[in-house]
């Protein structure tokens, strides 16, 4: 399995906070685009199947630990994530 880049662990970290992509491309002074694609990227390395099972896919590698700062939004991709997986949610 590919190591996440630094920049590819700041997005899904951003992400799972339920940062915008305008404010983590601001955060990492970065253009849209590239939080975008490091995504993407992101995605396709993990083998996840959509943007939406990605930050799901990224806590089961590792690459995100729950450390960062989760918020209600990035509970519900998590939960969402899980659910388009068939997986039941645990309390």
């Amino acid at each position: 399995m590919a190591k996440p880049t630094p920049r590819q662990r700041q997005a899904l970290a951003g992400l799972l906070s339920g940062m915008p992509v305008d404010e983590i491309a601001a955060t990492l002074r970065v253009a849209k685009k590239t939080i975008y694609r490091d995504l993407e990227s992101a995605r396709q390395a993990l083998g996840a199947p959509t943007l939406a099972t990605v930050l799901l896919a990224a806590r089961d590698q590792g690459w995100i630990t729950g450390s960062e700062r989760l918020t209600p939004s990035g509970v519900m991709a998590i939960g969402i994530a899980a659910l388009a997986r068939g997986q039941r949610l645990r309390p």
